[in-house]
């Protein structure tokens, strides 16, 4: 960053708190390995000029032990040292590069644990908050890891930084984007150059998960319309839990588009009639059709009011239904899509996402975010584990998490926030994850 002075911040931060070094401390810390060898070298040049040739080898007695004082010095560091400095001894276990220190320019370094303690950063625009996360990522590809990072206010230049570190650590062909940005483009076209890689979380993820991803979707609204969000999320919960259970058979293939067919109210009374299903996983389908206003089971014809009643409940998800599967087609409409983040996460390879802030409304931006950080939440909950005997290599040894820390980056993190993540960092440490959230405003 650039040391121009900035208004409002003319005092250094090392200058604000009290100085408790000695006087001799002060001395030696003020010698950088530069300057102590800069006083004999000095004093063996004069020795060239006949007229300091007296004065020469004074200075140079008398320079030796400082230089000696200054070069053999032990550096202490703020918090740890890092590893590289003596790859043998415990002492050093500083693997995570954070900065450094204002004032003397001592170099930050973390452990392990300390960089899964988490890191929340508050900046106004221009302060250097994004600069700042891209070189925090850089301990995840120097440490052989990798990260996720999503962007509320992304551009171009950002994944231009980002694959320029990936592919000077070998990693490009690892590196995977959400491209959210469209512009001015038709992202239904076909074209020579790809926009984004493809995304399908309704893939692999679990019914309770899926669940969980629509319901933040729901719009929120006043007490009033409280009781008409509550039917929503009971009728997508109802019937996520049957259109999973037939992917989990090989009956069908789930994506976005296939589970918008389905709120037809004729197909989801279809649905509920089906034989070939667990009734377990129907129980909540059933329930639904048979307390619409208006229905009655075994009628070959359905009142106008059972469509209305239908209706007011799909309508929530229209608006976001129909972006997914009509204006982030090329993303979201595929059912074997590049992107999983269980594999993203426990295979350890780095993904952007870049949220286009211009283009969308805040609910609409919102939305694409949560999409994102639901499906992060889902994996995490299913690498925490559910099984309690057993043995200890199996059950605790063996989780898929563990290895080097795996760092998640979330940019204007206040942009696309979901309700209940604020439990993913507690849980996220014991998993060797790390977050880091950005905010541009309280």
């Amino acid at each position: 960053m650039s040391n121009k002075p900035q208004r409002g911040l003319t005092n250094k931060g090392f200058s604000t708190r009290a100085d408790t070094r000695s006087g001799f401390k002060k001395f030696l810390d003020g010698f950088s390995n530069t300057r102590a060898a800069a006083l004999p070298i000095g004093a063996a040049a004069m020795s060239f000029i006949p007229s300091m040739q007296p004065h020469a080898a004074a200075i140079f007695a008398c320079s030796l032990p400082l230089a000696g004082l200054a070069l053999g010095r032990k550096i202490d560091t703020p918090i740890k040292k890092p590893y590289y400095a003596n790859k043998n001894s415990k002492e050093y276990d500083g693997f995570f590069f954070f900065g450094n220190e204002i004032g003397t320019n001592k170099e930050i370094w973390l452990d392990d644990s300390e960089a899964r303690r988490h890191i929340l950063i508050f900046g106004t625009t221009g302060s250097g908050k994004s600069e700042s996360l891209i070189g925090l990522i850089g301990n995840s590809l120097a440490q052989n890891s990798a990260f996720t990072y999503v962007d509320g206010k992304a551009d171009t230049g950002l994944f231009s930084k980002i694959f320029a570190m990936c592919r000077r650590f070998g990693r490009e062909d690892d590196l995977l984007v959400i491209n959210y940005m469209v512009g001015t483009l038709r992202a239904d076209l076909k074209r020579d150059k790809k926009l984004s890689n493809t995304l399908n979380p309704f893939a692999t993820a679990t019914a309770e998960a899926l669940s969980e991803l629509l319901t933040s979707l729901l719009p929120s609204g006043g007490s009033s319309d409280g009781i008409w969000k509550d039917r929503a999320s009971s009728y997508i919960s109802a019937l996520i839990k049957a259109l999973v259970a037939l992917r989990d058979e090989g009956k069908l293939l789930l994506d976005v588009s296939v589970i918008r067919s389905f709120f037809q109210l004729e197909k989801t009374i279809e649905l509920s009639k089906r034989t070939d299903i667990n009734p377990d996983h129907l129980a909540g389908l059933v329930a639904y059709v048979c307390n619409l206003p208006g229905y009655k089971e075994g009628s070959e014809t359905i009142e106008s009011t059972v469509y209305e009643q239908h209706g007011y409940i799909t309508m929530q998800f229209s608006p976001c239904f129909g972006m997914l599967a009509d204006t982030y087609s090329h993303i979201m409409r595929t059912q074997l899509a590049d992107c999983s983040f269980d594999d993203i996460v426990l295979q350890r390879r780095p993904l952007l996402v870049l949220l286009p802030a211009l283009e969308k409304s805040p609910a609409n931006l919102a939305n694409l975010g949560k999409i994102v950080i639901s499906s992060i939440k889902g994996m995490m909950a299913g690498a925490l584990g559910a099984e309690l005997e057993g043995r200890t290599e199996y059950i605790l040894d063996s989780k898929p998490t563990n290895g080097r820390t795996y760092q998640c980056v979330f940019d204007e993190y206040g942009y696309y926030s979901v309700e209940g993540a604020a439990v993913m960092p507690a849980q996220a440490r014991k998993i060797n994850i790390d977050t880091a959230a950005l905010y541009g405003n309280i």
